[in-house]
């Protein structure tokens, strides 16, 4: 069944810009999600009610909502690209490449 979740999750990975992430965030749906994390994990963690889980990685920084910082700069680059996968009602995100811009 867990493996069902993650192959369906897999599937519904996609990539979008802060153009059309910002009116998640503007409803405090989206969180960031951590280079060194998979967003098909964290999903199923979501999906699943692991709750502690979650919070483990809320608490050490690896799920997040987008500081304003971000959102300014992502408002200056509307088509920076995001790998994403929405788990209703929240939409996780995450950067591509250098770990770095995460920060």
């Amino acid at each position: 069944m867990v493996d069902d979740l993650a192959n369906k999750l897999q599937t519904e990975l996609d990539v979008t810009t802060w153009r059309d992430l910002r009116a998640h965030a503007a409803r405090d749906n989206l969180f960031l999600v951590a280079p060194d994390l998979s967003l098909v994990e964290v999903g199923q963690a979501l999906a699943t009610d692991q709750a502690n889980v979650v919070e483990h990685w809320i608490n050490q920084g690896q799920v997040a909502r987008p500081t304003l910082t971000q959102m300014e700069d992502w408002e200056g680059d509307l088509e920076q690209t995001f790998q994403c996968l929405i788990i209703s009602p929240f939409v996780l995100a995450q950067l591509p490449g250098d770990p770095a811009q995460a920060n």
